[in-house]
């Protein structure tokens, strides 16, 4: 099973003119009650995917964070966290 995420966290930082918005995306493996890798498709950008491991056992989970960084004289950053439950065993 694929999963795509797609972030509007970079809409809701306060926008000065000339400012751009940098989006990364990364696992957070601390949270995650999955042990095993994934790999995220992307690591900036406005979207990244990845597949659910077939070693993935229901109820488990695995958390993905987007991170927005403005690149204004004091950055800004948003973080906002995608957390994936395990349906069912693969």
């Amino acid at each position: 099973m694929s999963f795509t995420l797609l972030a509007a966290v970079a809409l809701t930082l306060p926008r000065v003119v000339g400012n751009d918005v940098a989006l990364r995306w990364w696992r957070w493996d601390d949270a995650d009650s999955y042990t095993g890798d994934i790999d995220l498709d992307r690591s900036t950008g406005s979207g990244t995917s990845f597949k659910v491991p077939m070693d993935a056992k229901a109820g488990e989970t695995i958390h993905v964070v987007a991170e927005a960084t403005d690149n204004g004289s004091s950055a800004l950053t948003r973080y906002e966290r995608f957390v994936v439950t395990v349906s069912r065993a693969r």
